[in-house]
């Protein structure tokens, strides 16, 4: 999931001493590298590529499902609530491709939610969306799926704030790398200002 949100490549690879398949985990999961240290025999072995190892890319090939992105389609349906009608909570999550798909239909994407009405087990509203409003507040799905991948990260761990920028005040959204590595120095894209924030707000 992490890897499709902030497109991170994945492979295959496998300990050359003890063939154990490799799983790089934390920070490596998003990092390409060459140098690696078996979970299994304990040894390290270096690969002639960079890059990020997950057993499940072999299983993937093997089940007869190649693509690490597939062609997705939207469901045409959209949600506009507001919090009081649900007051045993409302969950949110980006839907993310499935890590093994067959199916000759392609697969949706949006915001899939959960509204609980009458009680905290069974979801009055249990569905894919395309746009999501709460409130009057649009929901982002993409940075939705962002903070799901950033929350999967043991080292970004208290690292990922809210920032808006000080000169136009335009809420600030990183994407790519700068999703994933923790950096103090931020360019708004409305007003073009860099501006720097405290070490703990990065």
């Amino acid at each position: 999931m992490i890897a499709q949100v902030l497109g991170v490549e994945l492979k295959y690879i496998e300990c050359p001493f003890c063939t154990h398949p490799h799983l790089d985990r934390g920070w490596f999961s998003v990092h390409p590298h060459t140098s690696h240290l078996c979970a299994a025999c304990g040894r390290d072995f270096l690969e002639p590529l960079e890059g990020i190892g997950n057993p499940l890319i072999k299983v993937k090939k093997e089940l007869g499902d190649e693509a690490i992105l597939r062609e997705t389609i939207f469901p045409n349906r959209c949600l506009k609530i507001s919090q009081h009608e649900y007051p045993f909570g409302i969950e949110l999550w980006g839907s993310n491709q499935a890590i093994v798909w067959t199916a000759e239909k392609p697969e949706e994407q949006g915001i899939h939610v959960h509204c609980y009405a009458r009680d905290h087990l069974i979801p009055s509203i249990d569905e894919t969306f395309d746009s999501v409003v709460i409130d009057d507040r649009p929901i982002d799905g993409e940075q939705l799926r962002v903070l799901m991948a950033q929350r999967a990260l043991p080292y970004l761990q208290g690292k990922v704030q809210a920032l808006d920028c000080p000169k136009c005040g335009s809420p600030h959204f990183d994407t790519g790398k700068r999703a994933y590595e923790p950096h103090s120095l931020h360019d708004c894209l409305d007003c073009r200002v860099s501006y720097r924030v405290p070490a703990t707000n990065r």
